[in-house]
């Protein structure tokens, strides 16, 4: 019995010794297992959030574009924003700086903002410069020359010379009493508002519906501000509010 009694415990530390080394593999593989499971969790994650992203994007916009890209398209947008402005602004609160509020007729062209006018010269409606039209164009309207060919406004756009105006499908005064658009503003009522625009021809289609996302927030080349045809190349035109010529 006493032999029992002090070979037990030498007996219990062994059997304990050599089991030690199992139990701790095992715990080593399940920390292995565990951790090897963490990471991949981890990376799925990232990867399901990453794809929400996109997925948003695409589905939010129907177009996928690069940081240059946007970038293109919103110093497109400011520009135009800028150009707009330059012709029609109105601050009544300062001294007026807009071609509109100086000369007090709407520009024929582009060019008209920074080379100055003429009587030979013709407003959106088709009518000569005035005299007293003439003498009070003093100071370029835009900073940077706006060529009679054209003239780059951002990386991809173009812009032509001569402002779209009515017969232009979309473009023109509407008639006073039918609403129909016409060249100049007539009719019955005192309706005298239209849409003229910035126009930029050969324009790439990818290019139009960035620039439409930029200004509009949306993809419909058949409304909002800037309108275009789905075809590639395609023909862009900012729109512009007026009232009178």
């Amino acid at each position: 019995m006493g032999a029992q009694l002090v070979l037990w415990p030498a007996l219990s530390r062994r059997i304990r010794a050599a089991s030690l080394p199992a139990f701790s593999d095992a715990r080593r593989e399940r920390e292995f297992d565990a951790l090897r499971c963490g990471v991949t969790l981890i990376e799925v994650v990232v990867a399901v959030a990453i794809l929400a992203v996109i997925a948003a994007i695409i589905l939010s916009s129907d177009l996928l574009v690069s940081p240059n890209d946007r970038e293109r398209y919103d110093a497109a947008a400011d520009a135009l924003a800028k150009l707009t402005q330059a012709i029609v602004g109105s601050d009544p609160t300062n001294p007026q700086t807009s071609f509109k509020w100086v000369i007090n007729r709407y520009p024929r062209k582009l060019s008209q903002l920074t080379t100055p006018i003429t009587t030979a010269g013709t407003t959106i409606c088709g009518n000569t410069y005035s005299a007293g039209n003439v003498t009070k164009w003093l100071n370029p309207f835009w900073p940077q020359e706006l060529r009679t060919t054209g003239t780059i406004i951002a990386p991809g756009f173009t812009v032509q010379d001569n402002l779209g105006a009515f017969p232009d499908a979309g473009l023109g005064y509407f008639n006073g009493t039918t609403g129909v658009l016409q060249a100049t503003p007539t009719g019955g009522g005192q309706r005298t508002d239209g849409i003229i625009s910035i126009r930029m021809p050969a324009t790439l289609l990818a290019d139009a519906q960035g620039l439409d996302l930029a200004v509009d927030g949306t993809l419909n080349g058949a409304a909002g501000i800037v309108r275009y045809a789905a075809t590639d190349p395609t023909s862009v035109d900012y729109y512009i509010m007026v009232s009178g010529c």
